[in-house]
């Protein structure tokens, strides 16, 4: 999903709990010390951007399984 239009703001929402990205032995379990999250979501947003050729793109999994009747009526594009 291009999210480039709402980068910005995602970021500002996200530095809003900055204390939770402190440089604390807790922290270090989810990110590598000296990493800073709002750069780490960048360089990610970034790498899925390229894949579908904007600069900022975000990514969805889901958990479940789901049925596709017909993988051509699918709303995507060949790389």
């Amino acid at each position: 999903m291009d999210i480039g239009e709402q980068k910005e703001r995602k970021d500002k929402a996200v530095s809003c709990y900055e204390s939770q990205f402190a440089q604390e032995e807790r922290s270090r379990e989810v990110f590598a010390p000296g990493i800073h999250i709002l750069e780490l979501m960048e360089h990610t947003q970034r790498y899925y951007g390229r894949f579908v050729g904007v600069q900022y793109a975000e990514a969805f999994t889901i958990k479940e399984n789901i049925l596709i009747d017909d993988p051509l009526a699918m709303p995507v594009r060949s790389i």
